[in-house]
């Protein structure tokens, strides 16, 4: 079955932030980006989807959702550009565009909700010789939206967002 998106900002059905034209258009100026042009649409569908909706369970978006019918989490009320600007609730921010085309590129090469050995087991230092090994509790444990969402991510949503921990939220990120 071939993916289908619907970016219909507010829209009931979306199920992605940007369509596959506009990530193209997007990547046509970035750098390093070979995963993304030598995916089939198809695949590029499958990424943008999956990349909205690690956004939309792995953030805890400022605001308040536009309208009460719609599917994700944008667009949003109450929220601010960097030069002060009001968002209106009937807009997907560029740097929201592109925090979504930056983790649906990484998805092509990396399952990024896969937890590495180490941290299931809490592992924070290893000695080689004499052998010396460090465990850590959940709290001295990377948040589960730190290691999901990369740097090149954080940094373009840092400031309408936190990571979330299981249920709860972590401390806001430091406004960018």
């Amino acid at each position: 079955m071939s993916c289908t998106i619907d970016a219909t900002v507010g829209g009931a059905l979306s199920n992605s932030y940007l369509t596959v034209a506009e990530a193209d258009a997007y990547f046509s100026t970035r750098l390093r980006v070979d995963p993304w042009i030598e995916s089939p649409d198809d695949l590029k569908c499958r990424a943008l989807v999956s990349a909205t909706a690690i956004l939309d369970d792995w953030v805890e978006w400022d605001g308040a959702p536009g309208a009460l019918t719609q599917r994700l989490a944008w667009p949003r009320w109450g929220l601010l550009t960097v030069a002060g600007d009001a968002i209106e609730p009937t807009v997907i921010p560029e740097a929201l565009k592109a925090a979504t085309c930056e983790l649906a590129l990484l998805l092509l090469s990396e399952d990024v909700l896969a937890t590495p050995d180490a941290q299931k087991a809490g592992l924070t230092a290893l000695t080689a010789g004499p052998v010396s090994l460090t465990f850590a509790g959940p709290a001295g444990q990377p948040s589960a939206g730190d290691r999901v969402l990369p740097p090149q991510v954080w940094q373009r949503i840092a400031r309408w967002a936190c990571a979330k921990r299981g249920a709860g939220v972590v401390a806001k990120l430091e406004r960018a």
